[in-house]
């Protein structure tokens, strides 16, 4: 499900396909996407939530960390 960006689940077969989203270019209303999955219950849950790049780099420029090449994503166009 790489580089899609946009949350489902979809069953085919036996088998469950799981997109958790993005968090780096969210195509989901602006918000971040995660998933949390318990493995003892198959119990799957999607999270949105706002995220602040211009923070993170704050913070990596603090570290000394804002040249990684990781952290080229924060520069990218946001949907």
């Amino acid at each position: 499900c790489g580089h899609t960006h946009t949350p489902f689940i979809r069953k085919s077969d036996d088998k469950l396909i799981v997109n958790v989203g993005s968090i780096g270019q969210p195509r989901h209303g602006g918000l971040a996407n995660a998933v949390l999955f318990n493995p003892n219950t198959g119990a799957l849950e999607f999270l949105n939530f706002n995220w602040y790049p211009e923070r993170v780099r704050k913070d990596l420029e603090s570290r000394g960390d804002s040249n990684l090449a990781h952290t080229k994503i924060l520069d990218r166009k946001r949907f």
